[in-house]
């Protein structure tokens, strides 16, 4: 058995560190005494049972700590990588939508139904839409107020002549 007075590496006896281990386990030890607490449950003066709890939460509480930092260190890749998936959607849609743009632009066609016929010439459709710009300039002339005042003029006198020649 191993004497309790040894005074095993870092100058303490197994009684002290078991008292060590007592504080660490009511949250009372430092940064440093944790760190001393962790390099002595590696030696072999800390092999006894009365270790072996400690030694086991050190020893989980130090594969959380790696299990968390590559979780991390995965999360941050995959986060970067979402990012520069996003990108390259949205410069893969950019491109898509500015070719899809260029190549409509360049389709630009002059189209009229008439008659329910589609007429896609050029000059056809032109010369309807001038022919129907015409029409409506002549109507927009008859409706001039004193081109109004003599047709309903006209028609009251045409229809006092056809009275009379009844």
């Amino acid at each position: 058995m191993r004497n309790s007075n040894k005074r095993p590496a870092h100058n303490r006896s197994i009684t002290e560190w078991k008292a060590l281990v007592e504080r660490y386990f009511e949250a009372d030890t430092s940064k440093e005494e944790e760190a001393e607490l962790r390099s002595f449950l590696t030696l072999p003066e800390a092999a006894g049972k009365e270790f072996d709890e400690a030694r086991a939460v050190l020893s989980f509480l130090a594969v959380g700590r790696e299990l968390s930092e590559k979780k991390s260190a995965t999360v941050s890749l995959r986060s970067h990588r979402r990012i520069w998936n996003i990108a390259a959607s949205l410069l893969i849609g950019l491109a898509i939508g500015c070719s899809w743009l260029v190549t409509h632009q360049r389709n630009n066609q002059c189209i009229a139904y008439i008659h329910g016929e589609k007429i896609t010439n050029s000059e056809i459709v032109l010369q309807q839409m001038k022919l129907s710009f015409q029409e409506i300039q002549v109507d927009s002339e008859k409706l001039d107020v004193k081109n109004q005042l003599n047709e309903i003029f006209d028609t009251l006198t045409a229809e006092e002549e056809s009275k009379e020649q009844l």
